[in-house]
């Protein structure tokens, strides 16, 4: 009986043991998937955050500016006797908003929305 080519035990000896290869392509694959999604969840992560500490931001800002045209105001009304509420009427006629955030002037001319009080 003739023996094939390649004998059974040398076919077992070019293969290395299952334990010392590497990963598989299936492995691999799983692999990328759970740091995509690891990634995906951690981008929306600091996108939400990122948002969020903006509209803060604008929040402070918006409430600041309040505090300040509420102080201007009273410190208006209170310079004199003479003025009444009924004064402050010229500011706001409660139908055209007013884009002017100040009633304080510098030169004549309203001063900007973040200039400093």
């Amino acid at each position: 009986m003739k023996t094939p080519y390649f004998h059974h035990r040398s076919i077992r000896r070019d293969h290395p043991d299952r334990s010392q290869t590497g990963f598989g392509l299936v492995e691999l694959i799983i692999a990328f998937a759970i740091m995509v999604t690891i990634s995906m969840v951690l981008l929306n992560h600091i996108t939400v955050s990122y948002r969020g500490g903006r509209l803060n931001k604008d929040k402070v800002f918006a409430t600041t500016k309040a505090n300040a045209i509420l102080e201007e105001l009273q410190a208006y009304v209170s310079q004199s006797e003479d003025i009444t509420v009924d004064n402050l009427d010229q500011f706001d006629d409660g139908v055209t908003p007013n884009p002017i955030l100040t009633i304080s002037k510098e030169g004549g001319n309203p001063v900007a929305a973040d200039h400093p009080l």
